[in-house]
């Protein structure tokens, strides 16, 4: 009878060993950190602000204590999108920062001061934060028209009331 139960016993050990669970070793982990700065930003110099990252890495590369020091890789923006959006795209295979990371680097992407989730200075907002002269090369020519043609090609005047 002792016997009997023994191959049952190792059987039931063998399923209970982490092997027998899976492993989440190639799992990607996505964690945002906002770190606090004093910025160098000219509209909100030396204030404290947050800059926003995002990193990508596998759990087996966190767990093992992090990459090789040659195994990281920062993307920063463009102008207009941010690092999130840019390069960590949840769609498919169109994630540069999954691709890097289950080539073993821990992957961060930044938002820079004012895009994304980073701090955004309040003059930034501001439409009129240039004067008269520096707006005038940002207003293209011939804006009245291409508002009433695209009023007229979607049927409303959503851009004609503005």
């Amino acid at each position: 009878m002792k016997f009997a139960l023994l191959p049952a016993a190792v059987t039931l050990s063998l399923g209970l060993t982490p092997a027998g669970f899976g492993d989440d070793g190639n799992r990607l982990l996505r964690i945002d950190h906002y770190v606090q700065v004093r910025s160098k930003a000219p509209a909100i110099s030396e204030q404290l602000t947050q800059i926003y990252f995002r990193e990508v890495v596998e759990a087996g590369t966190a767990l093992r204590g992090g990459p090789a020091a040659d195994r990281v890789a920062l993307f920063i923006h463009g102008a207009g999108t941010p690092g999130e959006v840019s390069f960590d795209v949840p769609y498919q295979d169109y994630s540069w920062m999954a691709y890097l990371a289950h080539a073993g680097f821990d992957v961060f992407a930044m938002d820079m001061t004012g895009y994304g989730r980073s701090t955004r200075p309040a003059a930034m907002n501001d439409p009129c934060n240039l004067a008269p002269a520096q707006q005038a090369a940002f207003v293209p020519a011939g804006v009245a028209p291409d508002r009433a043609w695209i009023d007229r090609r979607s049927r409303t005047n959503a851009l004609s009331r503005n």
